[in-house]
């Protein structure tokens, strides 16, 4: 169901205005989630690991800094400490930083390492295969409650990106293909 977003939850990148209650749980320990641009994965993130040093790689010194040197995840994994949880927004920029992650958690248990990603093929392509996998998918109807519309989700499928358009923003008619 939809409830207005909680501090901790919003995002630099556009934020959604609402937040939709997920089926989906995090699995324990480090992992890495996958879905599709616009279906919540850095709102679900931020609202489950509210605490975590977040990275962000939309963010141009961040993603040059991890670029040049992806073992510079180490030297945050340190200086976080013991139970700390670090999220790596957009994690498929830098095809090496699954991998990197997957031996950090396995030498750091301790510290939780949660990998969002939207391209499922650009992090397989790494090699990545050190982390276990969640997938974020759209919207369901148990999900939205009430607030599900059959004829609204078959014409523009319930991304909370969409959902959450304008009327200016949203087409007027649905994308053929």
């Amino acid at each position: 169901h939809r409830t207005a977003m909680q501090n901790g939850i919003a995002s630099s990148k556009n934020p959604p205005s609402t937040w939709y209650s997920r089926a989906t749980s995090p699995p324990e320990g480090s992992f890495c989630l996958l879905g599709a641009r616009g279906v919540g994965k850095t709102a679900w993130l931020k609202h489950w690991f509210p605490g975590a040093l977040w990275i962000d790689l939309h963010d141009a010194v961040r993603f040059r800094e991890l670029g040049a040197r992806p073992m510079r995840l180490l030297d945050l994994v340190r200086e976080a400490g013991e139970g700390a949880t670090i999220a790596v927004d957009d994690a498929h920029r830098l095809p090496e930083l699954p991998s990197v992650a997957g031996f950090l958690a396995k030498d750091y248990p301790s510290v939780r390492l949660v990998l969002a990603a939207s391209s499922a093929r650009a992090i397989r392509r790494s090699g990545f295969d050190l982390l276990p996998a969640r997938e974020l998918l759209p919207l369901t109807a148990a999900e939205l409650g009430s607030a599900f519309e059959l004829d609204r989700a078959a014409r523009f499928g319930t991304l909370p990106i969409v959902l959450d358009a304008s009327d200016a923003e949203r087409p007027s008619e649905p994308l053929s293909i």
